[in-house]
């Protein structure tokens, strides 16, 4: 054989040597190679998301029920002239002012009142004149009546005598009738002369009546809140009212409600009144309407102002526009966070959290005051709940928790 073949051979039986060594090392034992893929997969799972939870309180609710408005009048009084055609002489009042019941508010003329009274002054005491001398009159017909009765009298006493004459006895007869008829008249003009005079005297209590509505006074204690009365006007009853005045300053809110809100409501219920740039003040519902208008459904209350002094310090006035907060009901119930609460078709539901494992548990909602939302039922006190129930969380999902230091307001 030549020795280049047989170099060739001893090549090749090297290389196979060299093989089958590295294949014999790279090979692992089968114990060590199910060791070593465990490890990396427990390295490879992620740790359990960490989640914000509270704890639900039993705190303090309040029903309350916004309401917008305007300022009215509880009453207010029109103050008209009494009397036709006279002028307005001088104002003593203006609006804004507060008066008192009784208070003089403007004058009007009396020239024209003053000269008519005059008048019927003087026919008063011809009336009384007239009364005197109708029962003089009477007087003197009276004695005229005597005699002539008494000679009639005579004269029938000597009917049956010689010294009779008829024509004598005719006459005084007729002397008598005649002072009886004139007697009659002259009760008849002291009865007319009376009845003038009552009349002069009704006529005078009249003008000084009108006389006295001269003087337009307040009817009520109260604030002007509109004057329409100037200096030469001519006064009239039918020409509108001369002032408004705002009775005991009473102003409330007049709020329309949407009827479901209105069923809530009753009437002495407290409420907080704020008109725009105004301190809050304290008030009361006073009044429900008894209707509602079946077009808007909406039904009125008012709420009086419990302090009217105060309310017109504060800025509140008639015909501004507020809004009203009213408590309806004051409770203590379960509470969560508002952000724990999440709603979907199957209605409202938090996320609560127990050794950590996630539970979704439906409840009945109530009232939300600042951060916090009632749980009327379905929650029970001191269950641990996420801060912020987030949607892809289902029930059995497993989390690690961390309180939360704070909440918002209250």
């Amino acid at each position: 054989m030549k020795r280049s073949t047989q170099l060739a051979i001893l090549a090749l039986c090297l290389v196979a040597a060299a093989g089958i060594v590295v294949v014999k090392s790279g090979v692992l034992r089968p114990g060590e190679a199910k060791a070593s893929t465990g490890k990396a997969a427990t390295s490879a799972l992620p740790p359990a998301p960490l989640v914000t939870v509270v704890k639900a309180q039993t705190r303090d609710f309040k029903d309350q029920v916004a309401l917008t408005g305007s300022l009215v009048a509880r009453e207010e009084v029109l103050v008209s002239a009494q009397v036709d055609g006279f002028a307005i002489r001088a104002l003593d009042a203006d609006v804004g002012d507060h008066v008192k019941a009784g208070a003089v508010l403007a004058r009007l003329s009396q020239d024209q009142l003053q000269a008519e009274i005059a008048q019927n002054n003087a026919a008063v005491t011809r009336a009384t004149a007239a009364i005197a001398e109708a029962e003089a009159t009477i007087a003197q017909v009276k004695a005229s009546v005597v005699q002539s009765s008494g000679d009639l009298v005579r004269m029938q006493r000597l009917r049956n005598s010689p010294a009779f004459a008829q024509a004598t006895y005719d006459q005084k007869l007729a002397a008598a009738d005649a002072a009886k008829a004139q007697l009659a008249a002259a009760g008849q003009a002291l009865a007319a002369a009376k009845s003038d005079k009552a009349s002069q005297i009704a006529a005078g209590k009249q003008l000084a009546i009108k006389l006295a509505d001269t003087t337009i006074t307040a009817p009520v204690a109260g604030v002007i809140s509109q004057r329409n009365a100037q200096i030469g006007a001519i006064a009239s009853a039918a020409g509108g009212p001369l002032f408004r005045i705002i009775r005991d300053d009473k102003i409330e809110l007049a709020a329309d409600v949407p009827e479901q809100d209105l069923a809530r409501l009753r009437t002495g219920m407290p409420a907080t009144l704020t008109a725009v740039g105004a301190a809050p003040v304290k008030g009361h519902i006073r009044l429900i309407s008894p209707s509602i208008d079946p077009a808007t459904r909406l039904g009125q209350i008012r709420i009086a102002v419990d302090d009217p002094a105060a309310a017109a310090a504060r800025g509140l006035h008639s015909g501004a526009f507020a809004h009203a907060v009213v408590i309806a009901a004051e409770r203590q119930s379960v509470g969560v966070p508002a952000t724990s609460v999440m709603t979907d078709v199957d209605g409202a539901s938090v996320l609560v959290v127990a050794d950590n494992k996630v539970q979704r548990k439906l409840v009945r909602l109530g009232v939300t005051n600042g951060a916090w939302t009632e749980v009327r039922s379905g929650l029970p006190p001191d269950a641990i709940v996420m801060q912020r129930a987030e949607g892809f969380f289902r029930s059995g999902d497993s989390v690690r928790t961390k309180f939360s230091p704070k909440v918002g307001p209250t």
